[in-house]
């Protein structure tokens, strides 16, 4: 039974949690022929770092994301929304792997997707 009282950070498995599962999602992110073309210049190491940050703050974990802002980070790549669909797929997949149950599964995916507008660079003015 989940304590739905604890962090979605704690609730993952809290530190060593959030890098297995950053892990395993690049594995998975740089496997896939759409989305590992996106990731042929990147530092893995730091992008790992950064992600583990990222995801730590994101799901209430201990410490801030000390990353550029990812409207920059992302800026000129040609990250499409079906892009970050897939990302976020291939996430809820490694979730599910993982065991976490649906509800914080949905509720991580909620989370990161807030910030699609920021990788993809489009705007609700976009319209």
């Amino acid at each position: 039974m989940t304590d739905h009282q604890a962090s979605l950070y704690d609730r993952m498995g809290g530190d060593a949690g959030v890098t297995a599962v950053v892990e395993d999602f690049y594995a998975v992110v740089l496997s896939d022929p759409e989305l590992g073309p996106f990731f042929a210049r990147t530092d893995m190491a730091t992008l790992a770092r950064m992600q583990h940050e990222f995801f730590t703050a994101a799901l209430g974990g201990p410490g801030d994301y000390s990353g550029m802002a990812l409207v920059d980070v992302h800026a000129g790549r040609g990250i499409q929304p079906a892009h970050v669909a897939r990302f976020l797929d291939h996430l809820v997949e490694v979730l599910r792997e993982r065991g976490l149950d649906d509800d914080d599964i949905d509720a991580i995916a909620a989370r990161l997707a807030i910030s699609a507008q920021d990788v993809t660079g489009s705007t609700s003015e976009d319209g």
